[in-house]
């Protein structure tokens, strides 16, 4: 598994580069996303990210923690939905996406 650098992405301004789109799932239009991030608040239903320049709404979304021997850092990867992505063909064109979202103040 590779990791990603919070680097390589051009973030936009006032949006954190919190993860990426790295493949499609299925023929229903869900990706899986990998994030440097912990915040539960990126993953509900009605969260809203930044994916090729435009707002996209999670409708669903299911984790689990992935390692790897080959890199000590761990990441969560999630198996996503988004609204308007309703086919593999529409979620292969996310593939290898940065994900971006707004700055969240911890409580």
């Amino acid at each position: 598994m590779s990791t990603f650098s919070t680097t390589d992405a051009q973030t936009p301004e006032g949006l954190l580069h919190v993860g990426r789109v790295t493949r499609p799932h299925g023929v229903k239009g869900d990706v899986y996303v990998s994030f440097f991030t912990d915040r539960p608040e990126r993953t509900r239903a009605g969260a809203k990210l930044f994916i090729q320049n435009e707002w996209m709404t999670v409708t669903s979304a299911r984790g689990q923690l992935v390692s790897s021997k080959a890199s000590p850092s761990q990441s969560t990867t999630w198996l996503m939905h988004f609204a308007g992505v309703d086919d593999r063909n529409m979620a292969e064109r996310l593939s290898k996406s940065d994900v971006f979202g707004e700055p969240i103040e911890d409580s």
